[in-house]
């Protein structure tokens, strides 16, 4: 059973369930761990409020890991709103102002196994292109399920996810930011914080 006690990042359900092809798992954890590939050991991320670094965990959520390491490539982390930012929670990201790219990564991606560490979701099955980032030890609410396991864990930055802006708690609509983008966020949410790109270390 996965344990949540420092900052992790996760992967979070919010759009509906579709097929997708399953990965193999095997292979996904060979490739990610290979140490004589760049760019697959973790992931280093700039924000408004300054750097966040994340160590990758593919033993244990390859799936998980490799769906993130799969839209970092791709670029798709380039001025992605922090928009749900709960104190002593939680705050997720991971709609983009490009529709393509949105489209690019809905389809969800299958569990990875009860023994790993995954992407949280509501229920299984359920993991598509959002992610968020605990802000405080959620050991007592995170990770109790077979699919709610952490796809990484934050190893620079915890300064960084204390500056993050709160005061908007639930309030912004992801119905809206998926169909307006960054407008809509700038103009009604205009403190909120951004990852303005992510790399591959």
């Amino acid at each position: 059973m996965a344990r949540v006690a420092g900052a992790a990042l996760f992967l979070a359900c919010i759009l509906a369930c579709l097929q997708f092809a399953s990965y193999d798992a095997a292979a996904l954890v060979r490739s990610v761990k290979s140490s004589d590939r760049p760019g697959t050991h973790g992931v280093q991320c700039e924000t408004s409020q300054g750097r966040l670094r994340f160590q990758l965990l593919p033993e244990s959520t390859p799936q998980g890991v490799q769906r993130f390491v799969d839209m970092v490539r791709a670029g798709f982390f380039t001025d992605i709103a922090m928009f749900r930012c709960i104190d002593g929670f939680l705050a997720q990201f991971g709609i983009s102002d490009d529709a393509d790219a949105n489209r690019q990564f809905e389809k969800v991606i299958p569990d990875d196994g009860e023994e790993g560490q995954s992407f949280e979701k509501q229920r299984p099955g359920l993991a598509d292109q959002q992610l968020f980032v605990t802000l405080a030890d959620q050991t007592g609410n995170l990770g109790h399920r077979p699919w709610e396991r952490p796809v990484a864990k934050l190893v620079e930055g915890k300064d960084v996810l204390d500056r993050l802006y709160r005061g908007y708690g639930e309030r912004p609509d992801q119905g809206m930011i998926f169909r307006y983008g960054n407008s809509y966020l700038q103009q009604s949410f205009p403190k909120l914080d951004y990852i303005h790109s992510c790399e591959l270390l």
